[in-house]
């Protein structure tokens, strides 16, 4: 969670590999928590990933990058030849 986001709300799934989930809205109040809850149950939620925000410039250049809001947009596109490598500064 970023300072920006405080104070929030995440739900945590602990059966489903502590899946994380966070509501649409950053507006805390009863009705937006009890449809956050609602629609966990339902199934209707994404799981939120933590990621870096997409740079402006991702597609800039050959070679592209990616994060977890256009990872699956990206290399699940089948009229294109994608090859990922995955880096890690460590």
């Amino acid at each position: 969670m970023k300072k920006d986001e405080v104070p929030s709300a995440r739900l945590i799934a602990l059966e489903q590999d502590m899946a994380k989930y966070k509501p649409a809205s950053s507006e805390l109040s009863a009705n937006t928590i009890e449809e956050f809850i609602q629609s966990f149950f339902a199934g209707t939620l994404k799981q939120h990933l933590l990621s870096e925000d997409l740079p402006e410039d991702w597609a800039a250049k050959p070679v592209k990058v990616l994060v977890a809001t256009n990872f699956d947009e990206v290399v699940f596109d089948t009229n294109k030849k994608v090859l990922v490598e995955f880096y890690a500064p460590w």
